[in-house]
Order: structure tokens, then sequence, then C-alpha cells
């Protein structure tokens, strides 16, 4: 989907990962939180980017 924007690409997966490997662990609660955050910060400066509505790119990637 980003593939101009391999940075995006590599913090997205990342995002991800961490978000799954955190969602297991109970006392992770607030990492996830923080990384929630982290990905709609990402989903801002994409859509800043690339000019597609942040909605728009949020459905994409869930």
């Amino acid at each position: 989907m980003t593939g101009n924007f391999p940075e995006f690409d590599i913090i997205q997966r990342a995002i991800h990962r961490t978000y799954h490997m955190l969602e297991n662990d109970e006392s992770a609660s607030m990492a996830v939180d923080g990384l929630r955050v982290a990905q709609e910060q990402y989903l801002l400066a994409l859509s800043h980017k690339t000019l597609i509505d942040t909605n728009y790119l949020k459905a994409m990637m869930e």
C-alpha cells in the first residue's frame, strides 16, 4: 500500500507486531495504549504525506 514510502511500511509493521505481542500480556495495557497513540500519529503522518484520508488509511490497515 505504501510502496513509495518504505519508512512508513517499517513503522506500521513494527507497531502491529508489538501491539499483537503486548495484547496477550495483561500487565502491558499501558504499552498497548501507547501503541494506539503511536498508530494514530503514524496514520496522521502518512495521511499528510500521501494526501489520503486518515479514516480510509485506517480501514485499509485493519
